[in-house]
């Protein structure tokens, strides 16, 4: 549920994390795993960390248009996201 999505998401993210509300992501994972969303993370601070950016709402939906992308396909179906 989304709840656990978020916990996940905060989890993995750790303290690096600067999003205070995490609802319009969380929602948009509806029906992924957590091993989705911890794909999502790690891309996430890759980018953030490319870019020398902070791990923010921009570096996370960038990441997340990226996993749920058609050309992202064969990693969503092995990590069990929608």
């Amino acid at each position: 549920d989304a709840a656990c999505r978020e916990r996940l998401l905060r989890l993995y993210a750790g303290p690096a994390l600067r999003l205070a509300d995490a609802s319009p992501l969380v929602a948009a994972t509806d029906g992924v795993t957590a091993s989705f969303v911890k794909e999502w993370v790690r891309r996430a601070v890759l980018s953030a960390v490319d870019t020398g950016s902070a791990l923010d709402e921009q570096a996370l939906r960038s990441a997340l248009d990226e996993l749920l992308s058609q050309q992202q396909a064969l990693t969503r179906s092995m990590l069990g996201g929608r």
